[in-house]
């Protein structure tokens, strides 16, 4: 899975510096009068045409990468399907980790379909209540999709850890219920710009850590827990499921968030 997205983080860069020169360029086509104020010798007519040219150019530069990238990731999930048929094993960690890869290809293939999750929930529902230390790193990817139907599930890991023989500290950081404290994401589904707002009498340093669904942290930020409300720019992010969470005093928060572009 980590494969199908390998040149998406360059792709998206490379997008990130075209939108950033037809912003330069249209700024210059808005201020023409200004521009000729300060450059009277030369013809303000003939750059606009030039600059004007410049943005159609640089749009259909946009377009290209866009459908590059799309064919990309179309092309790496195909191979990340065939790979994952060569999972094989009866340990728990291995088969779940096949199954989510099977999940998670077949729903990102079909556009984010949500029939992808809610058609196999019970069985995706099946790995994410499993011990966390013993079902392997698929059961927080099994959360991620699970939260996308209902993202108040609590999932009791103490005692379900516990009952296979898992014991952790107590020192360690906790999931805590949906209770009076909680967050909310706006928009959600986002874009460009999202909202973390606290809900309940936090206190101290907030740690806001957002992953994508192989759980590898994309955005990381501090903020002031009494604030309530942190503004973060996620234009980078790429279309997807994603995983927020906030942690503060050795417990923490999750919710999901969805990314289209």
């Amino acid at each position: 899975m980590r494969a199908a997205y390998s040149y998406d983080t360059t792709l998206m860069a490379l997008l990130d510096s075209v939108d950033q020169l037809i912003t330069s360029l249209t700024d210059s086509i808005e201020n023409i009068d200004h521009w000729r104020e300060n450059n009277p010798e030369l013809d303000a007519d003939s750059m606009v045409t030039v600059w004007t040219d410049r943005v159609n150019f640089l749009n259909q530069t946009a377009t290209n990468i866009n459908l590059q990238r799309e064919g990309i990731i179309s092309n790496n999930l195909e191979n990340a399907e065939l790979q994952n048929d060569y999972v094989v094993g009866d340990i728990v960690p291995y088969t779940n980790k096949s199954y989510i890869n099977e999940r998670e290809i077949a729903f990102l293939e079909s556009g984010n379909n949500m029939e992808e999750v809610t058609n196999y929930y019970s069985e995706i529902l099946s790995i994410a209540e499993q011990c966390p230390y013993t079902g392997g790193p698929a059961v927080e990817r099994a959360r991620t999709l699970i939260a996308l139907v209902n993202d108040s599930v609590f999932y009791d890991d103490a005692n379900t850890c516990l009952q296979v023989g898992v014991y952790r500290q107590q020192n360690n950081d906790t999931y805590t219920a949906p209770t009076s404290y909680s967050i909310l994401i706006n928009p959600n589904p986002a874009k460009d710009i999202i909202e973390v707002k606290l809900k309940g009498d936090f206190k101290g340093l907030c740690k806001i850590e957002i992953s994508n669904m192989m759980n590898k942290l994309v955005i990381q930020q501090d903020m002031n827990c009494e604030e309530k409300t942190k503004t973060i720019d996620v234009y980078t992010l790429s279309q997807g499921i994603y995983t927020v969470k906030v942690s503060v005093d050795k417990q923490f928060y999750v919710s999901k968030l969805s990314i289209i572009k």
